[in-house]
């Protein structure tokens, strides 16, 4: 019977309220748009002395339901929270409502790509937008849960899409619960509560696993306290497991821990004392205890003195905090309260004093400065200011692009080390805003040393060899990075300045090449082809050299393929060549053979004249024993037969 009379008056103060409602989305309407005006700023700072705040209306209020942790865009413009309309009061959905381009709020809808993963008394709670809007994050008690509440996110591919199936945040998530998270703008740290050591909740039939610890201590209940925790994300986009915020948040009985866009501005929902000191002008009872909304704001690498948001706080508790910096030229905050009857959203405006600082989106490219085409690397953002905030991450791997969110107030070096390219450092200096220039970055790696590419042909044919390569510096030191990219074909990065040795070796036929590679002009980036020749023994020939009869002096045709062998020699240093010599059958035997015995010798004199080794020649005559064609045709000598026959030939010696 009391919960019948208690519902009855609950729905008449909510027709009553719906009275008001077109009169607070005036009041919605007119404050936005004094917001963006000049002569709108008095208004706007007398509500700080007199503070207000303003319920949004019956489309995302819905009369005798919770709308809980609401989660705004950037824009201020899509804002997705969680509610138990149409479940149990145990049950908790995901929905999603948009604001037109007169101010009004749509119907919310519900986001079932992720509530139909859900029964009726499954909590999904506590959404947050990532900064891009394409990140939904949140907490759950789905079937995969590792205890009694878990980190999940949800993607999409444009603003405009649905969110995808939810995903597990793996190692965050323990046997315990894990609840409500937040992601700081350039997606790195990852903020949420977790079950305190030693809380606990009598209360009958509490909600375990949710955010709810609604309790008053005027009602001497005992409350559910949490642990603000925070995860970073590794550049392989793996969250770590989270650990404890040292910081004044974790001092008292609070939750509701909500990290705003500057990764370095944290509300949070506490007993604490120190709220609502300014009751007596508020109306309010000053000795009011109840969850109520601080502010505490990272000075240097710590968490500073946590400030009462008196500008928001009510007699109501307060809770989950969400901003949208990109919303107009004040700051809005919204935020949810507990009604008694059920949880509504609120907004506000926020002081100075309390708005987050600003942040930027900064974004480049990173290239290979000869090609043009994209590097595919780890970045390091080091935080000079505040180097707890540094982070790991890797650039497009298609495009070489890559984004960030940086933050008013803080210098960031941006450094690259590729095992491939020189060293890369760039600034990025907000500590002023109207200084900072360069928001997009053109990155152009140079390669380090000189990119070599060695082909090995056949020196006849020009086809490839596959043999294999030896690079020598000048200290005789082997060249170890040599990538064979094909038949015959390798790659290698060299230091310039340097000359260096090329050694090709095929098995088969094949003489050893040697040969050198001058980088001494050379410089970084640049780009050197080099072919190395192999000889195939087989394949060698020259031409036979003739004489006249009886003669062993040498002719200008003689001499000039001489010195052909003489350049061959030259060219490959550790070949021999075999030199025989050969007369027609005309004369004795003894006779041939010593005239051809001094054919030999006047071709190897030449060879040695022109400076190649003796030791590098052989020589021998065979008289008339080893004739090339007959010397008669038909019983008869053959003069064309016998100028064949005395010749001079060539033989390589391996």
């Amino acid at each position: 019977m009391k919960k019948g009379i208690r519902n009855l008056s609950l729905l008449l103060m909510f027709l009553l309220a719906g009275t008001f409602a077109n009169a607070q989305d005036d009041a919605t309407a007119t404050a936005e748009s004094d917001d963006k005006t000049k002569d709108g700023a008095t208004s706007i700072y007398e509500q700080w002395h007199d503070p207000q705040r303003f319920r949004l209306p019956p489309a995302v209020n819905q009369l005798l339901t919770d709308e809980v942790s609401p989660a705004i865009s950037r824009d201020g413009k899509t804002l997705i929270f969680q509610s138990n309309r149409g479940k149990t009061w145990k049950g908790y959905s995901l929905y999603m409502t948009t604001r037109d381009d007169n101010g009004k709020w749509t119907k919310p809808t519900a986001l079932e790509s992720i509530n139909s993963k859900a029964g009726d008394s499954t909590v999904i709670a506590g959404p947050f937008l990532s900064y891009d809007g394409k990140s939904l994050f949140f907490s759950s008690n789905l079937e995969d849960t590792k205890g009694g509440m878990d980190l999940y996110v949800s993607t999409r591919e444009s603003l405009d899409g649905e969110f995808g199936e939810p995903t597990n945040l793996g190692d965050v998530n323990t046997a315990d619960y894990q609840g409500f998270p937040t992601v700081s703008a350039d997606g790195n740290r990852l903020y949420y509560m977790q079950r305190a050591e030693g809380a606990e909740n009598t209360e009958e039939g509490s909600e375990a696993g949710t955010e709810e610890a609604e309790s008053k201590k005027s009602k001497k209940e005992k409350v559910w306290c949490y642990t603000a925790m925070v995860s970073s994300r590794s550049a392989d986009d793996v969250w770590s497991t989270g650990v404890e915020v040292e910081g004044v948040m974790n001092e008292d009985c609070s939750k509701a821990f909500r990290i705003m866009a500057d990764g370095e501005t944290m509300f949070y929902t506490s007993m604490r004392e120190g709220a609502k000191m300014q009751g007596h002008t508020k109306g309010i009872r000053a000795d009011a205890k109840d969850f109520d909304l601080f502010m505490s704001r990272m000075e240097g690498e710590s968490w500073g003195e946590p400030m009462a948001a008196d500008f928001a706080n009510h007699l109501s508790a307060e809770g989950y905090v969400s901003m949208a910096p990109d919303d107009g030229a004040h700051t809005v905050m919204y935020f949810d309260a507990d009604m008694n009857a059920s949880h509504e959203i609120f907004w506000t405006l926020v002081p100075p004093g309390f708005s987050p600082r600003k942040v930027m989106t900064a974004r480049g490219n990173v290239e290979d400065s000869i090609t043009g085409e994209p590097v595919y690397t780890i970045m390091k953002f080091e935080n000079q200011t505040r180097p707890s905030l540094s982070y790991d991450r890797y650039d497009d791997k298609e495009t070489g692009k890559f984004s960030t969110v940086i933050t008013e107030g803080n210098v960031y070096k941006v450094s690259i080390e590729h095992e491939d390219y020189l060293p890369y450092t760039f600034m990025w200096d907000f500590t002023n805003a109207e200084e900072i220039t360069n928001l997009y970055q053109r990155v152009r790696l140079v390669p380090k040393g000189v990119e070599v590419t060695v082909t090995l042909l056949d020196a006849i044919d020009e086809q490839p060899v596959d043999a294999k390569l030896t690079i020598k510096a000048a200290d005789d030191t082997s060249i170890g990075e040599i990538e064979k990219t094909g038949t015959g074909k390798y790659e290698a990065r060299l230091d310039p300045g340097q000359v260096y040795t090329l050694t090709g070796e095929a098995t088969g036929n094949y003489m050893e090449e040697v040969d050198t590679l001058d980088l001494t002009q050379a410089q970084f980036g640049d780009k050197v082809n080099k072919i190395l020749y192999m000889l195939d023994a087989t394949k060698i020939k020259f031409d036979n050299i003739n004489f006249r009869t009886a003669r062993w002096d040498l002719n200008g045709e003689a001499t000039a393929e001489l010195d052909k062998v003489y350049q061959f020699l030259t060219d490959y240093p550790k070949m021999k060549i075999r030199i025989e010599a050969h007369t027609d059958y005309r004369g004795g035997d003894s006779y041939n053979q010593r005239l051809s015995q001094n054919r030999a010798k006047s071709a190897l004199d030449y060879l040695v004249s022109k400076g190649i080794p003796a030791t590098r020649l052989e020589s021998e005559g065979y008289g008339e024993a080893q004739p090339t064609v007959p010397n008669e045709v038909d019983g008869r000598a053959n003069q064309a037969n016998m100028a064949i026959n005395r010749r001079v030939e060539f033989k390589l010696v391996r």
